[in-house]
């Protein structure tokens, strides 16, 4: 039997800063408001590429125009989706293990388990509609063959569309890789 381990990178604020545009000011305002997670444990701030993929879609909505307060639920969609569009970048992961076969089965095993993006692109209505509660209305699509039906749903005549994958693209230009490594361990079990 197998184990494997997923080991995610970790930037510093400087280096999330340089790959996303968000000032490390600008950070510590946003983890002060809790529009991000803060990490007790830590005097210096350490992002996953997951958190540095939320904070790079939370400032191009900010920078569309969208309020940052209302989109946690859109940036943490975007992120995730982002996430898995960077994960499939060639050297974006490196696999690792005791022999080169472990590394091949830790390979193979990622690829079969490794959800591919489902959500591309995020139209968000405009002007901004706000859902109880106070999040911003949005709707997820892989592909914009349904565009027309994606804007007339609730009656919208206008929005924004956001790309996962070049946001992914755009951010993977500066942040070092890889950004994550999968390894494969033979567990000790005889099965």
């Amino acid at each position: 039997m197998w184990k494997f381990n997923r080991v995610m990178s970790e930037y510093t604020s400087a280096e999330v800063e340089t790959a996303t545009g968000v000032s490390q000011d600008l950070q510590r305002n946003w983890r002060r408001r809790g529009l991000i997670a803060q990490r007790p444990d830590r005097k210096r701030a350490r992002y996953s590429t997951y958190e540095v993929m939320v904070l790079a879609a939370m400032k191009q909505f900010s920078d569309a125009g969208i309020s940052v307060r209302g989109t946690q639920s859109l940036s943490h969609m975007m992120g995730f989706e982002a996430t898995k569009a960077i994960e499939a970048l060639p050297d974006a992961i490196s696999f690792d293990g005791s022999s080169e076969s472990s590394a091949a089965v830790a390979e193979k095993a990622w690829r079969s388990d490794t959800p591919h993006p489902s959500n591309r692109y995020i139209y968000v209505p405009m002007p901004e509609q706000m859902k109880p509660g106070g999040s911003t209305e949005f709707r997820g699509r892989n592909d914009l063959s349904d565009i027309q039906d994606l804007i007339d749903i609730g009656g919208s005549t206008y929005g924004l569309i956001f790309d996962a994958a070049a946001l992914a693209q755009k951010v993977a230009k500066n942040l070092s890789f890889p950004v994550a490594t999968f390894t494969a361990e033979r567990d000790g079990s005889n099965q």
